[in-house]
């Protein structure tokens, strides 16, 4: 499920043409324990940095290769992994010094073609979602069908939206939510907000002022008629940072954020969410 948020970002990160040419969108993203049926998520922080050289004109994109990446924040300096294609990651599983602290400043550095490029945010404190801590103790199914741990799940019904608020507040961050099976692998959302349409990712990056509403809806077609019984829904309010220096084309973004997750249990019942 985690995998399905980071997609989630990174698709909104990389997702729109540009019109100059090395681009830097960088992550950090912390994502919580869940309990999920058969499997258990344990607490991790993501940092990943995805670097491109793009074409003046047209759509041709080179992954930028060999590359050194690097995180400092607070008194510790972290070196993330290259993975391939251009993207470079590094988790707290990989590295314990890797932290999320809400109010500390986070640098991601990327040194490659004798060129030093630099991206820098500010970690926000986790935003909660009233809707998402609505929940219900009950015991799971399992996927054998015996039960499981007792466990807080998310009521949802076949016809019922799931209407979700975030606080009021005049300075919310853009907010991302998504709605994947409860697997512990990188899957595609089954529903994703914004969309991850060229549409979607477009008006993501051009006016994240579309995405600071009070509103959050996932509509009851996510989970139909309860063909997969458990879903995990993640939200994950995103602030941005800035890009340092004149090298970064216009295009590269680096954002934070914390994501709050709750476990969905459809049944046919009545939901308790309106």
């Amino acid at each position: 499920m985690r995998g399905a948020l980071l997609v989630v970002i990174g698709l909104i990160l990389g997702g729109c043409e540009y019109t100059s040419t090395t681009v830097m969108v960088a992550t950090l993203l912390q994502t919580p324990a869940q309990q999920l049926p058969g499997a258990s998520l344990d607490p991790v922080v993501t940092a990943s940095v995805t670097l491109e050289n793009r074409q003046l004109t047209g759509t041709g994109v080179t992954p930028i290769t060999g590359a050194q990446l690097s995180l400092d924040f607070a008194n510790d300096h972290v070196s993330l992994t290259e993975l391939g294609n251009g993207k470079y990651q590094l988790t707290s599983q990989d590295q314990v010094l890797l932290q999320y602290l809400p109010g500390v400043s986070y640098t991601f550095t990327a040194v490659a073609g004798g060129e030093t490029f630099r991206e820098s945010v500010v970690a926000p404190a986790q935003e909660q979602v009233p809707g998402l801590q609505s929940l219900t103790a009950e015991a799971l199914v399992l996927p054998d069908g015996t039960s499981g741990p007792v466990v807080d799940v998310l009521p949802v019904a076949p016809g019922v939206d799931l209407d979700l608020t975030r606080t009021s507040s005049s300075d919310r961050d853009p907010g991302t939510l998504a709605v994947a099976l409860p697997t512990t692998g990188a899957t595609a959302p089954l529903f994703s907000w914004p969309s991850l349409d060229a549409s979607g990712l477009e008006d993501f990056y051009l006016h994240p002022d579309h995405y600071e509403g009070a509103s959050l809806v996932v509509p009851s077609s996510v989970w139909g008629q309860c063909e997969n019984p458990y879903l995990v829904v993640s939200f994950a309010a995103m602030a941005r940072g800035s890009v340092g220096g004149e090298n970064l084309s216009v295009g590269s973004m680096v954002q934070a954020g914390s994501a709050q997750m709750a476990l969905a249990h459809c049944e046919t019942g009545p939901a308790t969410q309106s």
